[in-house]
């Protein structure tokens, strides 16, 4: 477990305190940390909460009154919740902050700079079922990869996946009807590799997307790890994160890779939520593209403005203007990697998780009575 567990279980003397942890969300998973007789906490704050699935969680854990800690500021799914069963007691904090300080510490004093070039990295992972969207996006890419000759998106993915299955089951984006360009994706999507580099630094075998198969960095944990020398190579970096066509502000350690390296960022994530990092004290990049994406409700409108502002920068020509951008979204990159690391930061995070947990406390108390 996590040292921040550790901190916050200090102001939880006297309460019987239980989770899950390391991506379980599954009864028979549920770990007990303490017991005591002040009341129940309950961890879930790792992973997004999911009506459609956790049902038979949710009856568990609210038998009775409990504090449950979660990393969703505005959430449909938690709002479900709190309608249905009555001993839910909300106590959010945005664990994801304080996780990625641990994971990525061992890159506190690295910075990935910038090159003189427009190149982009994109980590798209799983693509199937919520993850959809990606192949979406993906697929956009490929096209405009295809047609435009260009050889400077950089592309990584889990193949180890039934996507073709996945589409023809549910079809969310009408992908299989995109184009022609479909016959020539699909197959690609299956070979061992798929990077569109003219030298092949991104090889599957050596990806830190590998999901567990690699020790890159002494560490098999994809979610730890920041490709470093690969964000070297790369001005820019599209986050795509776990939460994106669902109603709730939800960010993990997706959005913090980049801004831990020092790295320019655009996020694929749900509506609202560059509004919520920057609530927190993180610049964004509105000066350098167009980030009216993050109003947009439609999941595939979103997708489709994502992916032309990207298109837009890459096709940038390398002149004076350019360069001046480039400079520009790195400084603001530079002040959001010190941010990240400062203790004001820190501060911020761990008072406002330690107030909410003492409003929580007195709603558990007054439910016990």
């Amino acid at each position: 477990m996590e040292d921040y567990y550790n901190t916050l279980i200090k102001q939880l003397d006297g309460y019987t305190v239980m989770g899950l942890f390391d991506g379980n969300r599954d009864i028979k998973d549920i770990v007990t940390l303490q017991t005591g007789t002040k009341g129940r906490v309950f961890f879930f704050d790792q992973e997004p909460m999911i009506k459609t699935i956790d049902s038979e969680l949710w009856d568990y854990i609210f038998q009775e009154p409990t504090i449950f800690a979660n990393s969703e500021l505005d959430s449909a799914d938690k709002d479900y919740v709190k309608s249905r069963y009555p001993n839910f007691i909300d106590w959010y904090f945005f664990s994801h902050a304080l996780v990625s300080r641990e994971w990525f510490s061992r890159y506190k004093n690295l910075r990935a700079g910038w090159l003189h070039r427009s190149h982009f990295l994109a980590d798209f992972g799983l693509v199937t079922g919520p993850r959809q969207y990606r192949l979406y996006l993906f697929l956009l890419c490929y096209n405009s990869i295809e047609s435009n000759h260009l050889e400077h998106f950089h592309i990584a993915y889990n193949s180890n996946q039934d996507w073709k299955k996945d589409l023809d089951e549910n079809d969310k984006y009408d992908i299989l009807n995109f184009d022609n360009t479909v016959n020539n994706f699909f197959p690609n999507l299956d070979k061992s590799k798929f990077y569109y580099k003219p030298h092949d630094l991104f090889s599957k075998s050596l990806s830190y997307d590998n999901f567990g198969k690699d020790s890159l960095h002494g560490s098999s944990l994809k979610q730890t790890v920041i490709p470093i020398e690969k964000y070297q190579d790369v001005n820019y970096v599209i986050v795509n994160e776990t939460v994106f066509e669902e109603s709730k502000k939800h960010l993990t350690e997706k959005i913090f890779k980049p801004i831990a390296a020092g790295k320019p960022f655009m996020l694929t994530g749900g509506v609202d939520n560059l509004e919520y990092l920057k609530s927190y004290g993180f610049k964004t990049f509105d000066c350098i593209w167009n980030e009216n994406y993050d109003k947009i409700d439609d999941p595939k409108t979103r997708i489709e403005f994502i992916f032309n502002e990207i298109f837009s920068k890459m096709k940038l020509k390398l002149n004076q203007t350019s360069l001046n951008l480039f400079s520009h979204a790195h400084k603001i990159a530079e002040y959001n990697r010190q941010y990240f690391w400062s203790d004001e930061f820190y501060s911020l995070v761990l008072s406002e998780s330690f107030d909410n947990l003492e409003q929580a406390k007195l709603e558990l108390a007054s439910k016990s009575v």
